[in-house]
């Protein structure tokens, strides 16, 4: 039912306040229309950054905390009687398994502090202390943000900003599938991880990929209101001053075998 009156809410949202015609990432007006959807909701591309926007971007009080709840948007809460079960094989027989990739990392990047932004329910975050990472999150829905503290022990807060302000560093930051869903709230926030990390840390980044059907625009809406390319982070890791070491996949493939349609990019601290 409340996935149903999300989709309501945008609509109307996109019939009456269709008013986020600037580029939510570099600000600028000079933008085109490449799709609508629904006949109302309009999916933009910046002409100078290149990224994929809807106009609108929904906002409606307390949304996410909404979304999280709606079924068939999100990602569930594991059900504590399964919670145990998982743990003891570090999640290995689910589809939140993420030794591999934390075991690249270990690999490849030197320090072991590591910062994740959208961290849900605290898996990867679990996963990355039991293999000795000195870890934290950042995860804005406050069920999923209490869970992982409560069941899982882990260090997960609220807001970015705070790490910022108390002078946090970290080595490595590890984003999945989260920056689709920050809408405005892109601006600045590679900036923020520059900020964050010591230099010559890594930011490791999975979206899902607009390049793989570039007429497909089904991944854009009220969920997930930007779109990446490949080209968009070509063309502004650099500008952030950050150097894109990898694109698309691993070093090693076989650390995580992606689904089709995921963007995965690894850039370095200049």
């Amino acid at each position: 039912m409340k996935k149903i009156i999300v989709k309501f809410l945008y609509l109307i949202q996109g019939i009456f306040y269709k008013n986020d015609a600037i580029c939510p990432y570099c600000s600028r007006v000079d933008f085109e229309v490449v799709f609508k959807k629904k006949k109302v909701i309009n999916i933009c591309r910046c002409k100078k950054c290149g990224l994929y926007w809807t106009n609108p971007i929904f906002n409606f009080p307390k949304f996410y905390n909404w979304l999280y709840k709606a079924e068939g948007i999100t990602t569930k809460i594991i059900k504590r009687n399964q919670l145990d079960a998982v743990k003891k094989d570090l999640f290995k027989r689910s589809d939140k398994y993420f030794v591999p990739v934390l075991e690249w990392i270990k690999k490849n990047v030197k320090g072991n502090r590591l910062l994740e932004f959208g961290s849900s329910w605290g898996y990867f975050l679990y996963q990355a202390n039991q293999l000795g990472f000195e870890s934290i999150g950042v995860e804005i829905s406050g069920p999923r943000r209490e869970f992982g503290r409560k069941y899982l022990e882990v260090n997960i807060i609220s807001d970015i900003n705070e790490l910022i302000s108390k002078g946090n560093k970290f080595d490595i930051i590890f984003t999945a599938h989260t920056l689709e869903h920050i809408g405005k709230e892109i601006n600045g926030i590679f900036k923020k991880f520059y900020e964050l990390l010591n230099k010559g840390g890594i930011v490791l980044i999975e979206v899902p990929c607009l390049d793989i059907k570039k007429n497909d625009f089904s991944l854009i809406g009220a969920v997930h209101p930007l779109g990446f390319t490949r080209d968009f982070f070509l063309k502004n890791m650099l500008l952030e001053n950050f150097k894109v070491l990898i694109i698309n996949s691993y070093q090693e493939p076989e650390s995580k075998n992606y689904e089709n349609g995921a963007l995965i990019i690894i850039c370095e601290k200049l």
